[in-house]
């Protein structure tokens, strides 16, 4: 597991109570999307409570060579992704600036989001800009 999902994770794990607070204790599920267990994403797809799934892009980005865009026998005989894409999930995106290729952004639109977010602490360009931490501000 590389060290910027270990931080992701870690963070949601440190944030469980602030999280419960603020949303009236719902209860919410993470993991992290791993290809020989694709068959989580119809419990990620169907579940009343919140999820979190913590992906990587190289995980999707490839039609060819992805297991997520294969149709596989255990998911009804449906695509993987497709579980994702019923969901509209809201992509969150650690160092969004790695993901500003064409491939990238048609990838990230694959997933068909609510809506994305973009997560850094080093902006190359600023994107409807929310809220900014810095040291002159």
């Amino acid at each position: 597991m590389s060290f910027r999902r270990e931080g992701v994770l870690q963070s949601v794990q440190d944030m469980r109570d602030h999280f419960r607070e603020l949303y009236g204790n719902v209860p919410f599920d993470h993991f992290v999307y791993d290809s020989k267990r694709v068959e989580q994403l119809r419990g990620y797809a169907v579940s009343n409570t919140l999820q979190i799934m913590v992906i990587n892009i190289d995980s999707f980005n490839k039609k060819a060579n992805n297991i997520i865009h294969d149709f596989r026998d255990k998911m009804g005989g449906r695509r993987p992704v497709e579980f994702i894409q019923a969901t509209n999930p809201i992509v969150i995106m650690d160092e969004p600036q790695n993901m500003e290729s064409e491939k990238a952004r048609e990838a990230i639109a694959s997933l068909n989001p609510l809506c994305t977010l973009r997560y850094s602490a080093t902006y190359r360009d600023k994107y409807n800009l929310v809220s900014a931490l810095s040291s002159s501000q």
